[in-house]
């Protein structure tokens, strides 16, 4: 396949930048929209997650004379649950592959087709050794690509605080390059977190998460009280793994028996009281530091702080003591190395501290201001949940010469 036409790689970089439409609107509009442009027109649909559309360009386009069109159908082919045909088409992609690009495209194309038949531990290994040939030969976009996936497949396998932590890395990094393709490939991994789908804030819509999309639903069945049910939808679930066991077992409310499992299968130690927590938190006024969220159900109103370090890192300091008074000093030191002086700090802590009134605005969470700091005010059914360990919030912006909050109130106390 010839990569070097002006208009392929254009199209290639829009839809890396995260305007694949207009990447495709332009190659449409050759005059010779040959094999070559219908394949990267399924290219740009495959990165987009468009695989039916892929798949459309895709028909009747040989692939049996160059590696990296067997690698794209393998995995288009996967996406749409013909395993055996993408088998095929992965071994085509192995025996034609010749240098670097067309080994790692193969290898994706086997990465893809293992997430998408569940086998999570033959997907990580692929994407482990892609991972390492992109940095090898210094490709940024493909490790970001490959850091995604690897992330999604964590989090389907339980390991959900270190898959956000590699998110927002990722997400981090592609923004700063201005790749919006994987910045939109980020928030559609997030989406296989079993948290995330728990609040009804996404869905499982890949060929290789439906049996997840099936239990999840059943756990909700189960966490709002409707046990009967879970237990007769999941009676017949074989999972595939100690994470899907943990997930059924709490369906079935059996919660003593999923934290052993958990413990047993070395799932992370705090995701079955995450789960749990789903059910109790409901109606609350809820901030969710695992997630950098805030939801407030009574009003209908949630608020992402993703992509806002220095906004959550001074509201977590606020929630953690809710009432009480948070000094100017404690809250600068969240937010810069160098020691607090008002003549430098003052007036870059009141902007920080007025966006994050502004985020929180339609909440039923208000900043008041007293001498010296402020202070958080909280309705009587208030839920904060600390960030985990993987968070960059706890771990990069609050420097290490300054006094944990906590342990100052300790020491006075004492």
């Amino acid at each position: 396949m010839t990569l070097t036409r002006p208009c392929i790689l254009q199209a290639i970089d829009q839809t890396i930048r995260g305007d694949g439409d207009a990447a495709r609107r332009e190659l449409a509009a050759e005059t010779d929209v040959g094999g070559d442009i219908r394949v990267v027109l399924a290219f740009t649909c495959w990165f987009d997650e468009r695989d039916d559309e892929a798949a459309g360009w895709l028909r009747d386009i040989a692939t049996d004379d160059d590696p990296l069109r067997a690698a794209l159908h393998a995995a288009v082919l996967a996406a749409a649950g013909d395993f055996e045909e993408a088998e095929r088409k992965c071994a085509t992609a192995d025996r034609l592959a010749q240098d670097p690009r067309s080994r790692m495209a193969a290898r994706a194309a086997r990465a893809i087709l293992a997430y998408e038949r569940g086998d999570r531990p033959a997907a990580l290994g692929e994407l482990r050794t892609l991972q390492i040939a992109c940095i090898r030969s210094r490709d940024d976009l493909g490790a970001m690509w490959t850091e995604a996936w690897t992330a999604r497949v964590l989090a389907l396998g339980g390991r959900c605080s270190e898959a956000r932590a590699m998110l927002d890395a990722v997400e981090e990094r592609a923004r700063a390059i201005g790749a919006g393709g994987i910045v939109a490939l980020v928030e559609r991994s997030r989406a296989d977190d079993v948290m995330v789908r728990l609040r009804g804030q996404s869905d499982f819509s890949r060929f290789g998460t439906r049996d997840r999309a099936h239990l999840v639903e059943s756990l909700a069945l189960g966490l709002s009280g409707n046990v009967a049910l879970a237990k007769a939808r999941t009676m017949h679930v074989e999972p595939k793994d100690a994470f899907e066991r943990v997930l059924v077992l709490l369906a079935q409310g059996d919660v003593e028996g999923a934290r052993r499992e958990a413990e047993a299968g070395d799932i992370e130690e705090r995701l079955v009281e995450e789960i749990l927590g789903v059910a109790s938190c409901r109606g609350d006024l809820v901030l969710d530091g695992r997630i950098h969220e805030l939801r407030d159900d009574d009003r209908r109103r949630t608020v992402s702080f993703r992509r806002s370090k220095n906004l959550r890192a001074m509201l977590y300091a606020l929630a953690r003591a809710p009432g009480e008074v948070v000094t100017k000093e404690e809250l600068a030191g969240r937010l810069w190395p160098a020691r607090y002086s008002p003549h430098v700090h003052d007036n870059a802590l009141w902007v920080n501290v007025r966006r994050l009134r502004m985020a929180l605005d339609g909440t039923r969470l208000v900043i008041a201001s007293t001498i010296g700091g402020y202070t958080l005010r909280v309705p009587e059914r208030f839920v904060y949940i600390p960030p985990n360990a993987y968070d960059d919030a706890r771990r990069s912006t609050i420097p290490p010469a300054m006094v944990d909050l906590d342990q100052r109130r300790r020491d006075a106390s004492s």
